[in-house]
């Protein structure tokens, strides 16, 4: 779990109950505290743990260094005297609608239910939901933000599988919010909720559970991963253009990340294409095989790793010495900073050859490459054939279906303990700053964020506008005035009344 945040919230609450989650959003309301709701505790920013601002932010605002952090962290404390924490692991139960087609195809998940029991539940059943590779994430948060996994172009978000929501509103409502503009004569019309809570939700309410629409599972999967030679950073440059040439016209039951990492000796730099196949190996091969000849071709030499099995694959073959509790508490923990960069699918929003290169220059050349352990993932996202960008872009609030692919940019120390120093924020900082200062047209150029993976280093603007976009955060704020006036529901990046 993250250990980003020095976390003081007044109080953690756990209830067990949606009545007592109604109970508790009715008093903090009266007290003037802000809610918060944490499901599985892996926000990046540990603003679901009442961090707001994290440990880093804390730091520099200790020294007078963050005037932007100092700016925000007083207006947090006008808005209220503290938080309170709603903390959701009791929400764990996972109960099929047996009223429903042969009895699978409709699940009530609760939002503290981690994803490596979604998956092992569901496939018990033959059933499966696209979802991420992280058992220990929680369904909560996964989805509120969109919830993007290897299994996503085949059959889209976590957030586009929800048939209906369980919320608890800023009044103490508990309402059940169904994925559906209409609404029947008599009752509220809940659709502009509904689309707010797809890709914003912590914003709106506590969601206690969703109920999802599963896909029988697929028979085999394909693990796998193919090693590159190192290279230097002009034919590194060339391999993520390659890459980006060739992903739009992958079959949507492929996923993709092309993966940067720390080499073994100083100043090194490993390369390889990782991800999950749903379908056989002699497919995959036909699949990647254009690939590959264009990095031979380039003097690239490549290495196979794959591995078959039954649907779903173990999670931990992603995750390699990560925890794999999929209940009761985690003590484990990691220290680090993240950053997202989204890469649009139209042609002239594409990376250029020269970002590239700015890049892959950074990282060769940068010090800090022997002090940390780092990761850049260029995760597929889109394409002809993506679930992800057949849903039009404003049918929810989260500003991704336009993603043709998104870097996820990942930094710890070696021991994975605190403190986080501020060498490795301006390490990552610097990755991201490399990318968009080598945009000729940058004054045009379109580019957004992810979510699920924040960055508190960014104002609320900042990250509103990668997360959102300037048209879906006007309408997100009519919605919170109508469902939170009186912001109960609030954190740094949070949607604020109109």
């Amino acid at each position: 779990m993250p250990e980003n945040g020095l976390s003081h919230p007044s109080a953690v609450a756990y209830p067990t109950t949606p009545e007592e989650v109604a109970i508790l959003v009715r008093a903090a309301g009266a007290c003037g505290l802000a809610v918060v709701s944490r499901s599985g505790g892996h926000n990046y920013a540990g603003f679901s743990s009442g961090a707001f601002g994290g440990e880093i932010a804390d730091k520099r605002h200790t020294n007078g260094e963050n005037d932007r952090f100092e700016k925000e962290q007083s207006a947090m404390q006008g808005e209220g005297n503290g938080v309170l924490v709603i903390d959701l692991s009791s929400f764990n139960n996972i109960k099929f609608d047996e009223a429903t087609g042969d009895g699978t195809e409709i699940v009530t998940i609760g939002a503290g239910c981690r994803l490596g029991r979604v998956a092992t539940v569901l496939a018990e059943k033959g059933r499966a939901l696209p979802h991420g590779v992280c058992p220990t994430v929680s369904i909560g948060g996964h989805a509120a933000h969109g919830g993007h996994g290897l299994s996503s172009r085949k059959w889209g978000l976590t957030m586009d599988r929800i048939v209906s929501h369980e919320v608890v509103l800023s009044d103490g409502t508990i309402s059940n919010v169904p994925v559906s503009s209409s609404s029947k004569e008599g009752q509220a019309d809940l659709g502009p909720l509904s689309w707010a809570l797809r890709g914003a939700g912590p914003s709106f309410g506590v969601i206690t559970s969703y109920t999802l629409r599963t896909f029988p599972m697929p028979p085999v999967a394909v693990h796998f991963d193919y090693w590159f030679s190192p290279v230097g950073a002009s034919l590194a440059a060339d391999a993520m253009i390659a890459y980006q040439d060739w992903i739009p016209w992958v079959p949507g039951e492929i996923g993709l990340a092309f993966m940067f990492m720390t080499g073994e000796g100083d100043g090194t730099i490993q390369y390889k294409l990782t991800g999950q196949y749903l379908g056989p190996r002699v497919a995959l091969d036909a699949i990647v095989s254009p690939f590959l000849k264009t990095l031979q071709r380039l003097g690239i030499s490549v290495t196979t790793e794959s591995k078959t099995q039954e649907f779903p694959p173990d999670l931990r073959g992603f995750n390699v010495g990560q925890n794999d509790q999929t209940e009761g508490p985690i003590w484990s923990s990691d220290s680090f900073y993240a950053k997202s960069l989204a890469i649009f699918d139209k042609k002239e929003d594409l990376l250029t050859r020269e970002q590239a290169l700015a890049l892959t220059s950074y990282l060769k050349a940068d010090p800090s490459l022997r002090k940390t352990v780092w990761f850049v993932m260029l995760d597929n996202w889109g394409g002809v054939d993506s679930a992800i960008s057949s849903v039009p872009s404003q049918n929810t609030a989260s500003n991704t279906r336009e993603n043709l692919y998104a870097f996820q940019m990942f930094v710890r120390p070696e021991d994975r303990r605190p403190p986080f120093t501020s060498d490795g924020v301006q390490f990552l900082k610097g990755m991201c700053d490399a990318i968009i200062n080598a945009r000729r047209d940058l004054s045009t150029w379109r580019y957004g964020g992810v979510a699920n993976y924040v960055d508190p280093e960014l104002s609320r603007e900042e990250a509103q506008q990668m997360y959102y976009g300037k048209e879906k955060l006007v309408k997100l704020r009519e919605v919170k005035r109508r469902f939170d006036p009186g912001n109960v529901f609030r954190y740094p990046h949070s949607i604020l009344p109109a």
